[in-house]
């Protein structure tokens, strides 16, 4: 393309897009450099094979579509034309069958995991307020009330291990603002990389204070006092050690454990699932509870543990509330 065109060309897509149309390409060549295979044009089969290896990487549906658009806009960028991805029937079935699966898998685990409540939420704060160190004790709630009040991921806020600390992609001290030092209503916590967000473009969420034990705000707070400023990952062990997602949940389930709670059923997405059923509990609609936890699609609903009692309840408001 001549000087001009490429302008207008690349000029054609947001910002944003355009970086992840980037890292999409990217990886796109990376694979099939890695397989000895040209990138370009793409066969059906490349693209099927492409998409599936990335679905092994546990990458969503939704992502996927989103790697096949960038490849699109390769092919018109080298000059290769619109490849009309859409119209392979083989490629469709194939993310029709990736879809389907993830949707089964969500299924089995949302059932397998129980969701912290309030409740449960309180049992662990006393347990945790007993805790030999005071900065581990507040520590821990302000991680656990960062995830349930956030509706975050446990992997969004944990690192994978001590020795695998990345500024630029995990929680640091500087990631956490509140609108004022005064008197906070809110504080922002920048998520900058998260199973949604492949390509790291990060996420600003916001919780807000509450009027009681439970609130975010008023536990993280607590903890930075005593963490100090200090480079590192937002969430330390007294003894240096990072908190990690396997760490976070042994003191989950410790903590549940010494309040008599059974804790086989109870794992990191525990927070997420609890808000999501506690949201909905409390009549708050699909769209905010979508919004508040980034979802793209409707798997939150899979979440959502409504109690028996409730949906047994239902016939009875279907004949207006008469017996």
């Amino acid at each position: 393309m001549d000087r001009t065109v490429k302008f207008y060309f690349c000029n054609g897509l947001a910002s944003t897009t355009q970086r992840s149309y980037n890292s999409a390409k990217k990886r796109y060549k990376a694979f099939c450099m890695q397989n000895s295979i040209s990138p370009l044009p793409a066969s059906e089969q490349l693209l099927s094979r492409f998409i599936s290896h990335l679905a092994n990487e546990n990458l969503c549906h939704s992502t996927l579509k989103c790697y096949l658009s960038a490849i699109r806009h390769l092919h018109v960028q080298e000059g290769y034309g619109d490849p009309r991805i859409s119209g392979m029937a083989r490629l469709e079935q194939v993310l029709r069958g990736i879809k389907i699966t993830q949707a089964k898998r969500l299924s089995m685990k949302s059932q397998a995991r129980m969701p912290i409540t309030p409740d449960l939420l309180r049992k662990m704060k006393g347990a945790w307020e007993k805790e030999q160190d005071v900065r581990d004790g507040a520590m821990l709630w302000a991680a656990a009330s960062l995830c349930f009040f956030g509706f975050l991921r446990s992997g969004e806020i944990t690192v994978p291990s001590d020795s695998a600390f990345e500024e630029g992609t995990h929680l640091t001290f500087r990631d956490v603002a509140v609108d004022n030092l005064d008197s906070p209503k809110s504080m922002r916590v920048t998520i900058k990389a998260s199973k949604t967000d492949p390509f790291r473009m990060g996420v600003d969420v916001y919780v807000g204070r509450t009027q009681d034990a439970l609130c975010p705000v008023r536990a993280m707070l607590d903890y930075l006092v005593v963490r100090g400023p200090s480079p590192g990952p937002l969430f330390l062990f007294c003894n240096g050690k990072h908190l990690t997602r396997v760490r976070l949940v042994t003191k989950v389930r410790e903590a549940l454990a010494s309040a008599g709670v059974d804790h086989s059923a109870y794992s990191g997405h525990s927070f997420r699932i609890g808000a999501a059923t506690t949201a909905a509990k409390q009549g708050i609609s699909d769209a905010t509870i979508k919004m508040l936890g980034r979802w793209k699609s409707s798997a939150y609903q899979l979440y959502i543990k409504t109690p028996k009692e409730q949906l047994a309840s239902i016939s009875q408001r279907l004949v207006g509330g008469t017996s």
